[in-house]
This record gives C-alpha cells, sequence and structure tokens, in this order.
C-alpha cells in the first residue's frame, strides 16, 4: 500500500474509533486554513458532564452517556490530553490517508 497523502475529513463524533487522528478544522473564520494535528485517539472517555447552555458543567445521567462522546489524545511530544465533549451526533475532523491499492 503506499500513501498518496494524507487529507482532513469530517466525520461523525460517533464514528471515531480509537487510532484516528483528530485535527483541527481545516475551515476557519476567515475561509480555509491549514489543519493542525491534535493527536490520535488512545482511549474513550466516558462522559459525566457536559457544558450547559451556560457554558457552566451539567451531570449527564448515565443512560444519556451514549449521546455523548470524548477522547484521550496521544501527542507526539508523549503526553496525553482529553478534548472537549462533543454530541455523538456532531462532527469532528480527522486525518484519513489517501492510498493507492
Amino acid at each position: 500500500m503506499e500513501i498518496l497523502e494524507i487529507r482532513p475529513a469530517r466525520v461523525s463524533a460517533g464514528l471515531v474509533a480509537i487510532g484516528d487522528m483528530l485535527v483541527t478544522s481545516p475551515i476557519g473564520a476567515n475561509g480555509p486554513r491549514p489543519s493542525q494535528w491534535i493527536g490520535a485517539v488512545t482511549e474513550h472517555v466516558i462522559v459525566d458532564e457536559r457544558p450547559g447552555e451556560d457554558g457552566e458543567p451539567v451531570k449527564v445521567p448515565e443512560d444519556e452517556a451514549k449521546l455523548w462522546r470524548k477522547w484521550r489524545v496521544g501527542r507526539v511530544d508523549g503526553t496525553n490530553v482529553e478534548t472537549a465533549v462533543v454530541p455523538a451526533d456532531g462532527w469532528v475532523w480527522v486525518h484519513l490517508p489517501i492510498v493507492n491499492a
């Protein structure tokens, strides 16, 4: 398999898997911009709080946790960060390899 390029792609947060490479949005307030690598997903984090309408944390009932996504991401420098909480039906950006079989 030969990788020709890696490009950003928008995917449903519910489809993000371990190993996916999360990136910042390539669409900025002033138009297109280079996407920046955040890191590779290393773990799914169970969501117990989400931002409320006023920005303050709101407890998520256990039966509603499946409606939200949050990930632990491994960075190049060896550190780990956790992402913000995203609705499972929301969108995130990942890097996808374009391959020539």
